[in-house]
């Protein structure tokens, strides 16, 4: 099977995801410019630990 995002591409998305600290998914396609799909499905066959969803979600102040 094809990897949908593969190269440095991948390897950057990785990193900056960060296991949880960097930018979410759906920043990280729109940085890519590929969908939110295509992007959550690169990050899990690449075996990237997923964050619970809303787990960045800003508290009112």
């Amino acid at each position: 099977m094809q990897r949908l995002i593969s190269g440095k591409i991948l390897d950057d998305a990785i990193r900056l995801y960060d296991n949880g600290n960097g930018p979410s998914i759906r920043e990280l396609a729109r940085k890519f410019r590929v969908s939110y799909t295509t992007m959550h499905t690169a990050l899990t066959e690449a075996n990237v630990t997923m964050r619970p969803a809303g787990s960045q979600r800003k508290s009112a102040s």
